[in-house]
């Protein structure tokens, strides 16, 4: 059996979540499509997403950090840490005693201009990958249901040179606390 959903797709945030499929809304050609779903035994109920934003690079920095001035909790689970302003809000924020834990590439972490090290001084709580060749996710959770997920490494080049970006977002179904979660677990052996 399938149902048969007509969508407008344009590059951005989700529209409509089917099961564990994300419809996302595309800024760029704005097309219909028809998408043909096969119906099985998991939640096929349509959600609409909450709202979102898309960011480039320095619109990521800024908001990052907006996010992070405001947070009680925060789970980081990002590639790279090198960006000064966002390290420094991180810390600002374990200061004011938010709950701040860390995430990160082992590799990246040990490199020229990687500041994992100041996070962990501070006494903020940093795992890097144990069981994976690379930890390339890129998210941090908010207060544990706002997201920001996408290409942004937490790097001043990712602010200033590259061509980056960074969605936020409400997460109803707390699928990326969950997987902070699981990652957390897996690699603090």
């Amino acid at each position: 059996m399938f149902q048969y959903i007509v969508l407008d797709l344009r590059v951005g945030c989700p529209i409509l979540k089917f099961g564990h499929i994300h419809i996302f809304q595309r800024e760029l050609n704005p097309n219909l499509f028809r998408v043909d779903l096969a119906l099985g035994k998991q939640d096929n109920r349509l959600h609409a997403p909450s709202p979102c934003s898309q960011r480039s690079g320095p619109d990521c920095e800024n908001n990052i950090i907006k996010h992070m001035n405001q947070a009680k909790s925060v789970d980081i689970v990002v590639y790279s840490i090198s960006n000064p302003a966002i390290v420094d809000s991180i810390l600002a924020a374990h200061k004011r005693g938010a709950k701040v834990r860390v995430i990160t590439d082992r590799t990246q972490a040990k490199g020229k201009g990687s500041l994992v090290g100041k996070i962990r001084d501070a006494g903020i709580p940093v795992v890097t990958n144990i069981k994976h060749k690379i930890e390339h996710n890129k998210f941090a959770v908010f207060d544990g249901k706002h997201v920001v997920s996408g290409s942004y490494n937490w790097t001043t080049n990712a602010s200033k040179y590259n061509s980056e970006n960074c969605t936020f977002f409400d997460q109803p179904d707390k699928e990326y606390s969950e997987r902070f979660k699981y990652l957390w677990d897996l690699y603090k052996k």
